[in-house]
């Protein structure tokens, strides 16, 4: 599976975030605005890049690198992945095994969509990242089917939940959206860390004000902080990646 973002995507983010524009961006860095259009576009200029990285608090290297990164997906066991439709890309939802049934993280963005997915899976309970609408679609079908939904508000104020052996804990991800819950995942062979459109392979989710993408990174940092690299992550968007990748491999200044 190709990254969500591509490079250009990365810069914009980034520009968004800092609150400039390319008239800015050119006069801080001295690089033509034509250029700074052209790297906007998806064109190549890895001397740009190590000029406009510091101006825009990304990491050099991982900038230049980025074409270059694909992530290992490790071995999920327990866990699937729906790759649903959403307009011309996919949205990621995830169905994680527990003794008496399953658990479905996310709804994609159509019921007739997510019930092509299951088939006829037993789902005891649903949780919901945030709730802009490639994520929110089905929510009608587990209504109808009467699965319980998690609400990002409701999870962050219970905090834990418990399935047999499985530990869900909500964890603050806001930024990208205002709520947004990731849910780390215990008692399996391996630690999950599901995060909604906060984080992907390669990039973070956009924020529409300076004041959200700060938060945003705040976040992710307070969430990221004292994790192993062998932490998986899956997003909402793109690969599965792994938190050891994106420490190497980000852009974002998302780990000091």
């Amino acid at each position: 599976m190709n990254l969500e973002d591509t490079l250009s995507d990365v810069l914009a983010k980034a520009l968004r975030g800092h609150g400039l524009g390319s008239r800015q961006l050119s006069e801080k860095s001295g690089i033509s605005e034509s250029l700074i259009a052209a790297l906007l576009r998806g064109a190549s200029h890895p001397e740009a890049l190590l000029t406009l990285a510091p101006i825009l608090d990304l990491r050099a290297e991982a900038l230049q690198r980025f074409d270059a990164y694909t992530p290992i997906v490790p071995l999920l066991p327990k866990v699937r992945v729906l790759s649903l439709p959403f307009l011309t890309g996919q949205v990621n939802a995830f169905l994680i095994e527990h003794e008496q049934g399953r658990l479905l993280f996310d709804t994609g963005f159509s019921s007739p969509d997510l019930r092509e997915a299951l088939s006829d899976q037993v789902i005891s309970q649903a949780f919901i990242t945030h709730s802009h609408p490639d994520h929110i679609g089905g929510i009608e079908l587990c209504h109808e089917l009467g699965i319980p939904v998690i609400s990002p508000e409701e999870a962050l104020f219970q905090k834990e939940f418990r399935f047999g052996k499985v530990i869900i804990r909500a964890i603050d991800l806001s930024g990208h959206a205002v709520p947004a819950t990731g849910y780390l995942i215990e008692g399996l062979s391996q630690r999950f860390f599901i995060v909604g459109d906060a984080l992907f392979a390669g990039s973070m989710g956009g924020c529409k004000t300076t004041a959200s993408y700060q938060l945003a990174l705040k976040t992710l940092r307070q969430a990221l902080r004292n994790e192993p690299d062998e932490l998986i992550l899956l997003p909402g968007h793109g690969p599965i990646t792994t938190l050891g990748q994106e420490r190497a491999s980000n852009p974002f200044p998302l780990f000091s």
